[in-house]
């Protein structure tokens, strides 16, 4: 083998190793911890067995609180790099909506997610360092969900839900609830299933979807080095009041 061809492989070989050894280095110090699906075992309601009388009917709206969000998670794999990497979480804390229950049903309800103030888990670096996945963040403006052109993502009941009996105070109730989800321009008949809580004051809402990206039209990003996968999770946790 020549000097000239020795040294072409070589630098080959070398700029292999090189985007190997970086991708690594991201992985291993720049891979992100995230957060655990949303529960209501997460959310401490602080349950009041006096407060707004002794039946959850009424119209409960989404107020502002920091166990409110919405937003997605998906699986991300880095090429050539066997280290688990956990999946990508974004959220939101802009969710707006209501839910009506009359007696023991729940007759309507609806929630809004801004998915233009979507942002990551912060990632997974050394002590002292200050850094956020703003990188993912900022494409999935004009990629992936695309939310320059599409900024919300809207579920709205279509059937009611029969809560027999009404649950007590304190008292998890897990329900499918189906309906239509509107997203990245696309609306589609879904079930989600659907934990709340009734705390008296307040009502816990919090819920996971599984979706394929395809059927609402979503391209995932086509990114070197990094494969994402083509379902994901819609994930929501709200906290209402009644005025």
């Amino acid at each position: 083998m020549s000097r000239t061809l020795k040294r072409i492989v070589l630098v080959a070989v070398g700029l292999v190793v090189a985007v190997v050894g970086a991708t690594a280095v991201w992985v291993v110090f720049f891979q992100e911890d995230a957060p655990p699906p949303p529960s209501l075992d997460a959310v401490d309601g602080g349950t009041d067995t006096t407060a707004d009388g002794d039946s959850p009917e009424g119209i409960w709206t989404v107020v502002a609180n920091p166990d409110t969000y919405g937003g997605y998670r998906i699986d991300e794999t880095f090429s050539g790099v066997s280290t688990p990497v956990e999946p990508a979480v974004a959220r939101s804390g802009q969710v707006t909506g209501t839910v009506t229950i009359e007696g023991s049903t729940v007759s309507a309800a609806t929630f809004s997610v801004d998915l233009t103030t979507l942002a990551s888990d912060p990632c997974n670096v050394p002590p002292g360092v200050n850094l956020t996945c703003d990188r993912r963040d900022e494409l999935m403006k004009t990629s992936g969900l695309e939310t320059n052109s599409f900024p919300e993502a809207t579920f709205t009941l279509t059937e009611p839900i029969e809560l027999d009996p009404v649950p007590d105070i304190g008292a998890a109730v897990e329900v499918d609830a189906v309906g239509t989800l509107e997203l990245h321009g696309v609306t589609q008949t879904v079930t989600f299933p659907m934990q709340a809580r009734w705390d008296g004051s307040q009502l816990v809402v919090v819920g996971s979807l599984e979706i394929a990206l395809a059927d609402y039209a979503i391209t995932p990003p086509d990114l070197p080095f990094l494969s994402v996968e083509d379902t994901g999770t819609i994930e929501v946790s709200m906290i209402l009041q009644r005025p």
